[in-house]
């Protein structure tokens, strides 16, 4: 089944539409503090799952090789939004803007689009070749 490029911008946006809505929340209503888990593994996991989007947008799921460039474009848009996100937060009641979750948001990004190209690589080493 192909899936449109529109369609990956679209649930990208959409993804990013969901992180800003957590961003926006005070602090003290959020039900991450009552988790028995850092709040930096959070922040990775939710730009993991973000970076892999990007990746899957941006990279897409050809036989033709991953370029440096993609690669640098997936990381450019999402540290840019995990930035974004950070500097918004400072403006949200009982939220601040940290360094340290913007270094987690940065290593789930890393994460997420290695995956996503060692995933998809995987994936068209398997299939058979059509010449």
């Amino acid at each position: 089944m192909k899936i449109s490029n529109r369609a990956r911008i679209i649930t990208v946006f959409a993804y990013m539409a969901v992180i800003f809505i957590l961003s926006s929340m005070p602090g003290d209503k959020l039900a991450g503090r009552k988790l028995p888990v850092s709040d930096k593994l959070l922040h990775a996991g939710e730009y993991l799952l973000f970076g892999t989007l990007i990746a899957w947008a941006i990279i897409k799921d050809t036989a033709s090789p991953v370029s440096l460039r993609k690669i640098g474009l997936v990381l450019a848009i999402g540290c840019g939004y995990a930035l974004l996100d950070e500097f918004h937060q400072y403006f949200v009641p009982n939220r601040d803007m940290e360094f340290f979750d913007f270094a987690a948001d940065t290593v789930g990004i890393i994460l997420g689009t290695g995956l996503y190209v060692l995933i998809i690589r995987q994936w068209i080493s398997k299939q058979p070749n059509v010449s």
